[in-house]
């Protein structure tokens, strides 16, 4: 019998914990008509479980502040453990106020951890079923890093967070202190942050990062500056893009604009920027306004087939070693992975030696680019909205805009 109801425990804690790695706990959250939500914490054989309103807060999905007291509904059988408020044991149906769950302890008298059953005192409040898993080995907490971002008024913010867990599990991010001046939505460790509609100055939110075992991060601040817009236009074509930022600040610093057609402009963000179209944006972050001197030959093997309105940029280029090449095809599309390294030739970054290039795809970066990726990530001049560098994708005006503009940031720092 005992080994039926250990079986019956173990599939019940393999489905709570499928669930935990493949459902983020803010679902339960949002959708109060859920009768129901299951939720895990581990540890380690022969310790005791500590719990903190605070801790029982987040793990039932909830705001800050939100939990004020819960209700013990079931509890496990004195075989699997017995939870504790101070040193008298909890009976089923206890109501708790929210001073009284920083006094909880569970102590596992087995193996088999066991299941508790809340019901949280707040207003979106649904029976929570907690079950305490134990393991042979200390499973660690994700870490999770907070991220200062900065977006202009009605321009959508994309971000990414930087997020590791030393087993490699399954890692989900929850807010639990929500923005005040937007909305922010997660997508595993990316988001998306929209200021209210004409809302500017600092604003920021809260995160926690928690993996299938239960275990959560520290606490993570996103700090965000909405700043208002100085230009007299709007791209029609940035709604929602997540360069839309450095497309409009590039515009205000009048290094890279749009095109106005029928009285609206347009960034035109898909648009493939040949290898010529791109020197002469770096120049223009590196260099400004400043007039190019006069060229007729710029050297190159490849000189002749250079226009001449052209070759004074490319010489220029040449001079600041941002061009390197011995012959420099002007007229060709460049791969991202080659905006990246002319990007960090323009920056004059010193080799970085040790930094984790974190991006899903960095197997794929070529390896004559990637000491140019390491250093421009190394130095926060790296934008991967997705998660994902796309090294061997056809340079377009976005992420020109994305590369010039932290270019130009970098230059320009005081």
């Amino acid at each position: 019998m005992k080994k039926i109801a250990t079986l019956i425990f173990i599939v019940f804690l393999s489905i709570i914990c499928s669930i935990m790695a493949s459902a983020d706990n803010s679902i339960w959250a949002s959708n109060p008509r859920l009768l129901q939500k299951n939720c895990v914490i581990s540890v380690k054989a022969n310790q005791e479980v500590r719990f903190t309103a605070d801790d029982l807060e987040r793990r039932f999905g909830l705001k800050v502040g939100e939990l004020k007291g819960a209700t013990v509904t079931a509890l496990p059988k004195k075989e699997c453990g017995v939870l504790y408020l101070g040193e008298a044991p909890v009976k089923a149906y206890t109501r708790l106020t929210r001073s009284q769950l920083d006094q909880l302890v569970y102590i596992p008298s087995s193996e088999i951890g066991g299941v508790i059953t809340f019901m949280p005192q707040s207003s979106d409040a649904v029976t929570t079923n907690l079950a305490v898993n134990v393991l042979a080995d200390e499973n660690t907490a994700p870490k999770l890093q907070g991220a200062s971002y900065a977006t202009l008024q009605n321009v959508m913010l994309f971000g990414l967070l930087d997020i590791s867990d030393a087993e490699g599990d399954p890692v989900n991010i929850s807010v639990i202190k929500s923005p005040q001046k937007g909305s922010v939505e997660f997508e595993n460790n990316t988001f998306a942050y929209q200021p209210f509609p004409n809302k500017t100055g600092d604003d920021s939110f809260t995160v926690v990062a928690w993996d299938s075992y239960g275990n959560m991060s520290a606490d993570a601040v996103v700090s965000i500056s909405i700043e208002r817009s100085l230009l007299q236009f709007e791209y029609a074509d940035m709604n929602a893009n997540p360069s839309a930022y450095a497309a409009v600040k590039l515009a205000q610093h009048g290094i890279l604009k749009g095109e106005q057609i029928n009285g609206r402009y347009f960034f035109k963000p898909e648009k493939q920027v040949t290898r010529g179209e791109f020197a002469i944006m770096l120049l223009s972050a590196v260099n400004g306004d400043k007039k190019m001197p006069p060229c007729v030959n710029t050297g190159l093997e490849n000189d002749i087939n250079i226009e001449s309105w052209l070759k004074p940029y490319i010489k220029a280029a040449m001079n600041l070693g941002i061009i390197k090449e011995k012959s420099f095809d002007v007229n060709g599309v460049p791969t991202r992975a080659e905006a990246v390294c002319l990007t960090d030739r323009a920056a004059r970054l010193k080799a970085v030696k040790m930094y984790n290039l974190k991006a899903a795809d960095a197997g794929e970066i070529p390896k004559w680019a990637l000491q140019s990726y390491i250093n421009l990530g190394a130095y926060k001049m790296l934008d991967l909205y997705d998660g994902k560098a796309h090294p061997s994708n056809a340079l377009t005006k976005s992420y020109a805009a994305d590369l010039i503009w932290q270019l130009y940031k970098n230059r320009n720092a005081k």
